[in-house]
C-alpha cells in the first residue's frame, strides 16, 4: 500500500488514497498519516466502507480513545463499540427520529462553529468522522483552519487577544465544569499558531461580557 495525498486547498486539506483502510496498518503507516494531518490539518478518506471494529482498530493507532460528554450524558449508542459519538438522527430502534426529538434538537449545535472537547481539560488530538449515509443533498461538514485564521488576524485584534484566555463550557451545569485555553496555542505537530477559539466560549480573561 501506497499513501498518497492530494492538497485540496493550498495547505489546508488533502484527499488521501492509496490505503485500504479496513486492513490492519502498522506503525510506520500511522506515522506518515500523522505527519499529513501535521501539515494540512484535515485529510480527507473516500469510499473506506469500515466496519465499527474496523474503525476502531484504525482509531486506537492513533492514541486512546476521550469519551468527553459521552461520560455525562450516557446517550444510547447503536454502535458494537464504546467511545463512538452518535451523531445521526436515527434511534436505537433503528427508525428515523422526528425533528423536535431531543436526541436531534441537541445536535444543532454542531452547526455552529467549533473546536471538539474544547470544553475539556485535555484537548483531543483528532476527531474522525464516518459518513455511514451519505445524503443525496446537504448534510456537508465544513472546516476551518485555524492556523490560517491567526495567520491572517489583523494586527489590532492580535494584540488584544494575546496573551487571554477563553472559557469553553458545554454544559452549563456541575456535571461538567468549564475549561480555560488561550486563544491563541502553538500546535505541537506543526509549530504554526493557531486562533483557538469556538461557539462554546462563555467568557474571555480580562474581557467584560460585552466585549
Amino acid at each position: 500500500m501506497s499513501l498518497h495525498a492530494v492538497p485540496l486547498s493550498g495547505d489546508f486539506a488533502a484527499e488521501v488514497s492509496g490505503v485500504d483502510l479496513r486492513r490492519s496498518i502498522d506503525g510506520v503507516l500511522s506515522n506518515k498519516i500523522e505527519k499529513l494531518m501535521d501539515a494540512y490539518g484535515v485529510l480527507v478518506w473516500r469510499d473506506q466502507r469500515l466496519t465499527d471494529d474496523q474503525h476502531m482498530v484504525f482509531t486506537r493507532w492513533f492514541g486512546p480513545l476521550d469519551m468527553g460528554l459521552l461520560n455525562v450524558t450516557k446517550k444510547p449508542n447503536r454502535f458494537n463499540q464504546d467511545g463512538f459519538v452518535d451523531i445521526g438522527n436515527v434511534g436505537s430502534d433503528g427508525k428515523v427520529m422526528p425533528p423536535d426529538h431531543r436526541a436531534v434538537t441537541s445536535s444543532l449545535v454542531n452547526q455552529l462553529w467549533h473546536t471538539d472537547f474544547l470544553f475539556l481539560p485535555t484537548v483531543a488530538k483528532y476527531s474522525i468522522l464516518c459518513a455511514a449515509t451519505v445524503p443525496d443533498t446537504g448534510g456537508n461538514t465544513e472546516y476551518a483552519d485555524l492556523r490560517a485564521g491567526h495567520d491572517l488576524l489583523p494586527h489590532d485584534l492580535h494584540s488584544v487577544i494575546t496573551g487571554k484566555s477563553g472559557e469553553h463550557h458545554a454544559l452549563h451545569s456541575n456535571a461538567l465544569p468549564p475549561a480555560s485555553w488561550p486563544l491563541i496555542r502553538t500546535h505541537p505537530g506543526s509549530q504554526r499558531k493557531l486562533v483557538f477559539a469556538s461557539i462554546q466560549i462563555s467568557r474571555i480573561s480580562g474581557m467584560s461580557i460585552p466585549e
